[in-house]
């Protein structure tokens, strides 16, 4: 139960400073967003460059540990993932950004799977609610006013 709760404020920190970042990113802040992505990730016992460069089945294993699945660095992953796709997306990187929502939901998905049936219902919904956002945004690609925006993070 202290465990669970502990997780539940911990997302919610992360999505408080997530929402920051989403705000640079449709506010034209592109460094700012990326360097934010950054410290999150950091805080969060993830490196951003690690999230970036590992195929998606070695980052799950990397995240996964000893087997036991650790949620505490797999939700912030996830999350972190997702905005770099929305920011690669709004620099018009559109492979780049397919790659980082491929990897969230990769990640998503095996949260979804270790939470199973026992989870409290606010963290159940917070990766469903993930979950939808990435599947929306891998299945409308990138959007039209992204071919405008400059390719270099």
């Amino acid at each position: 139960m202290a465990q669970r709760d502990y997780l539940l404020r911990q997302i919610e920190q992360l999505g408080v400073a997530l929402a920051r970042i989403r705000e640079l990113i449709l506010g034209g802040e592109p460094v700012l967003a990326k360097a934010g992505l950054q410290q999150v990730a950091a805080q969060s016992g993830v490196d951003l460059e690690v999230l970036q460069v590992l195929a998606p089945e070695s980052l799950l294993q990397l995240l996964m540990g000893a087997g036991e699945g650790n949620l505490e660095k797999l939700i912030p992953a996830a999350e972190v993932l997702f905005l770099k796709g929305e920011l690669e997306e709004y620099l018009g990187q559109t492979g780049r950004s397919a790659q980082s929502f491929a990897k969230a939901s990769l990640l998503g998905n095996q949260v979804r799977a270790l939470i199973g049936e026992v989870a409290d219902s606010n963290l159940k919904s917070r990766v469903e609610e993930l979950l939808e956002d990435i599947e929306r945004r891998r299945s409308s690609g990138h959007s039209s006013d992204a071919s405008s925006r400059p390719e270099t993070m």
